[in-house]
């Protein structure tokens, strides 16, 4: 098992005058080795402080997350940010490429808060390796904004994969794409999951995503219900 959520509450202040509403009650998940999940639902249902919570972005108001064995809820700032640039790739619906640096520099750096000791040709061998099987090859030292839409997001998931994680989390990463663009880095999002044995969990507003995953949490009554 890679991530575990047990009893996890989570509930935020709209306002000085607004009593706190809460997200999660009671929560439990646990996400194994080489699985794919998805998470669908209404906007404002808890969605992404779902998946904010299982990347250590947020804390929970009470209840543990179990990251492959170790208790993620007691960690400092410092061991968190380890824990993150080790074991977990983010997407998100914007690429967030730097503009100001080529393609292959914006999928290396997750690699420098890992270890500023590694060998450099290494490091830029494996990006080169991974950007050539996203059809990228030739794109390795141009800047972001060179790139179409769709290339910018497959720059997204090869740097969410470069350190190796044993988990990605994606965002709605085809919520800025057309439905042909989307279903293509959908399919190769999974893909080099499955190569990597990396677990993935999706956020998605699209069905048709959400029922390619292995596991479907869909928002009901107040809480996520597997489907």
């Amino acid at each position: 098992m890679i991530v575990e959520l047990k009893d996890i509450f989570k509930s935020y202040s709209e306002g000085e005058d607004n009593p706190r509403r809460d997200i999660l009650d009671s929560f439990n998940l646990s996400i194994n080795f080489d699985e794919s999940i998805s998470i669908v639902g209404p906007s404002g249902c808890g969605k992404t402080t779902l998946l904010n919570i299982l990347g250590t972005l947020d804390k929970p108001d009470s209840g543990e997350v179990v990251f492959n064995g170790e208790l993620v809820t007691n960690m400092n700032d410092d061991q968190l940010s380890k824990l993150r640039a080790e074991k977990i790739g983010f997407i998100f619906q914007s690429h967030h490429l730097l503009p100001q640096i080529s393609v292959i520099e914006n999928v290396i750096l997750p690699t420098l808060a890992v270890n500023s000791k590694q060998n450099n040709t290494i490091i830029f061998d494996e990006a080169e390796t991974l950007l050539s099987e996203v059809g990228l090859k030739n794109e390795v030292n141009k800047f972001p904004s060179q790139l179409s839409g769709g290339e910018k997001q497959r720059v997204a998931i090869v740097r969410s994969l470069i350190n190796k994680p044993n988990l990605v989390l994606a965002d709605e990463p085809t919520g800025s794409l057309d439905k042909s663009r989307g279903e293509e880095i959908i399919d190769l999002l999974k893909s080099l999951c499955v190569n990597n044995q990396t677990s993935l969990v999706v956020v998605t507003h699209d069905i048709e995503i959400a029922s390619q995953m292995k596991r479907r949490l869909c928002f009901k009554n107040f809480d996520f219900i597997e489907s």
